[in-house]
């Protein structure tokens, strides 16, 4: 099972003519390894590469202990989204910063969409809703997973509900004859002046998954997950309850990791880049040894590697026909270090750890020296059948 879009044989030559330009910017910046320019954040000096940018889109590869989620406060807030966009703006010369269009967790990395546009927006927004994109994350799991499930590959669906900051595998609701579910959220407190608490109801999810190669020496599965519904922490819930392989680093939903119970209590993420909010008086510094515990955590091995969707021609002779654009995001140096380590070194495992952008499944840029099937040199993307696409498709690529 592949959850990459099906490949064309040949690229439309009308596709690769219309108003195509490279993206440039002024500065001074060195691109990323993969040759993809960047913006960094000022408040901690990490980099954010821009992987694509047109159509309405644009796709950043989003780094470790970026905050993804919008906040309704006009103000910047160093270490989130909010930071991020208005470099964004600045960088590929936009009228307004770029729009958030989903979330990913704190600690997960990779392809992160935004519409340069509120016209885009809500065209993505609907997109997102409907469930024509196409979501495949990465993961490194602990444990044997095709050992555990006696093939290698399958899917998960089954009922999720959350409780703050937590959600977890649960029975089906008692009216879910039907097949689905209400979903209902509802937020609470506890005592007056605390925090909000999100409760939703049992959701029906489903993941799909594929390994892609186990370390015998560690016992670690590579995972290839394709996110079919999404719900708050679903993989991660799933990789941990439903398939008995939790995430390695997942200080939530590992037992190693985590404090025992099917409820823990919400209290401050131990996740290594959490930044702890700021309280009234002295606080407490916690013995030296925990601290120690707490720098030594590893990052959380969960990847947003590609994203898939469709996207229509604004001008030229193929204006209002559809092209289906996939964008995927290079593993960060960690993900790939810890997957050396474990000697996974094959072709598979090589495969994944490059990114590119493809249109109707022809490769228009590449990172690292993998090629999807069909590709040939830098002199422009070519199909199976050995033709070669105009060089300017490369523009597409910033």
């Amino acid at each position: 099972m592949s959850c990459l879009p099906q490949l064309r044989t040949r690229l439309p030559s009308a596709l690769l003519r219309p108003r195509l330009r490279r993206l440039t910017t002024t500065s001074s910046i060195p691109p990323d390894p993969h040759g993809n320019p960047v913006v960094v954040l000022p408040s901690s000096g990490q980099p954010v590469p821009v992987l694509y940018a047109g159509h309405g889109l644009v796709v950043v590869n989003k780094p470790a202990g970026l905050v993804a989620q919008g906040s309704n406060k006009q103000e910047l807030q160093a270490g989130t989204i909010s930071e991020l966009l208005p470099l964004l703006q600045s960088h590929l010369q936009l009228p307004t910063p770029p729009h958030p269009i989903h979330r990913l967790d704190k600690p997960i990395t990779g392809c992160l969409a935004l519409a340069s546009s509120p016209r885009s927006a809500r065209a993505l927004a609907q997109a997102f809703e409907r469930r024509e994109v196409d979501k495949v994350y990465l993961a490194l799991v602990r444990g044997d997973v095709g050992a555990r499930e006696g093939r290698g590959e399958g899917s998960v669906e089954g009922w999720i509900s959350r409780r703050g900051r937590r959600s977890m595998v649960c029975a089906p609701p008692q009216d879910s004859r039907d097949g689905a579910g209400n979903g209902g959220e509802h937020r609470m407190r506890r005592r007056p002046g605390e925090e909000e608490e999100v409760r939703i109801g049992p959701t029906l999810c489903t993941t799909q998954w594929e390994v892609i190669d186990y370390s015998p020496s560690q016992n670690l599965t590579l995972l290839r997950l394709h996110l079919i519904t999404g719900f708050y922490h679903q993989l991660r819930v799933h990789c941990a309850q439903s398939l008995g392989t939790p995430i390695l680093g997942d200080t939530a939903y590992d037992p190693l990791l985590s404090r025992p119970g099917p409820h823990p209590r919400p209290g401050p993420h131990p996740h290594p880049h959490h930044q702890p909010v700021a309280r009234k008086g002295p606080l407490s510094r916690p013995p030296p040894q925990r601290e120690q515990q707490q720098r030594e955590l590893p990052q959380l091995m969960l990847h947003s590697s590609l994203l898939s969707l469709s996207r229509y021609h604004t001008s030229g002779p193929q204006r209002g026909k559809r092209f289906r654009l996939t964008v995927k995001a290079a593993l960060p140096e960690g993900f790939v270090e810890a997957c050396e380590r474990a000697g996974m070194r094959g072709g598979r495992w090589e495969a994944e750890r490059a990114g590119g952008v493809w249109v109707d499944g022809v490769a228009l840029g590449r990172e690292g020296g993998q090629r999807e099937p069909g590709e040939p040199g830098t002199d422009g993307a070519q199909g199976a059948d050995g033709s070669r696409a105009a060089p300017e498709a490369e523009q597409l690529i910033l």
